[in-house]
């Protein structure tokens, strides 16, 4: 209860900073988010399912606010080829990015928001050089670092 107080009672609250339980478990979801991403934007599936997998089950910790996290991440699990996991992992960071906004939960360090303006598509990734997952080695530098967690109304 003292928490939920505090959360409440920090709306100025940079959306970075830590303001509940969750947020902890959080990293352990972006940790293998990042995996996922580095793979696509090398055009390679290999490790993707586990690290869905990994991903739902750490979601699942987060009560009713991980749900459509873990949804997302048993989408990738499915995913068949490499378009139909970049497809699926869009929908996956949107997830995580709501969740990281509502908490106001940290990505972590060095974690940074990336937008691709041509799949008007947010992901997070670690550094400050682009690594599209969406187009992969055809484009690997399209798209820009954001200043913040973006609102998402879709």
């Amino acid at each position: 209860d003292y928490l939920k107080k505090q959360s409440a009672a920090a709306t100025d609250a940079p959306v970075t900073q830590v303001a509940s339980h969750h947020a902890a478990n959080l990293t352990t979801i972006v940790a293998p988010y990042l995996g996922i991403q580095r793979a696509l934007s090398a055009d390679l599936v290999a490790g993707v399912r586990d690290r869905a997998r990994t991903i739902a089950l750490e979601a699942a910790k987060l009560g009713a606010g991980g749900t459509s996290i873990g949804t997302a991440a048993d989408a990738v699990q499915q995913a068949g080829d490499l378009e139909a996991a970049r497809a699926s992992f869009g929908r996956l960071g949107d997830a995580i990015l709501r969740y990281a906004r509502a908490e106001r939960a940290s990505l972590g360090a060095g974690v940074k928001v990336a937008y691709c303006p041509m799949t008007r598509q947010y992901w997070l990734q670690e550094g400050d050089t682009v690594r599209n997952p969406f187009f992969g080695s055809r484009m690997s530098d399209c798209g820009r670092i954001a200043s913040e967690i973006p609102t998402l109304t879709y």
